[in-house]
């Protein structure tokens, strides 16, 4: 089944990281710009963080909305 994309995720900071899986232990990926948009698949509160699955294997936290700019 395709994934359903459930809104878009703004980075509101600069460096975000970008790991594997929903928790702050998952393999290091890359970070985000500050300022880019991606779309989102799936939410899990994990580490007291909201995580959004933005590929396949791809998740950014965010901490009380500081972090990210949920759109939809």
């Amino acid at each position: 089944p395709e994934d359903k994309k459930l809104g878009t995720v703004e980075v509101m900071i600069r460096g975000l990281t970008i790991r594997k899986g929903p928790d702050s232990s998952s393999e290091f990926l890359g970070n985000a710009c500050e300022g880019s948009i991606y779309p989102y698949y799936e939410t899990s509160e994990t580490d007291g963080y909201t995580w959004y699955r933005i590929t396949d294997d791809s998740w950014i936290a965010d901490s009380n909305g500081e972090w990210v700019k949920k759109n939809g």
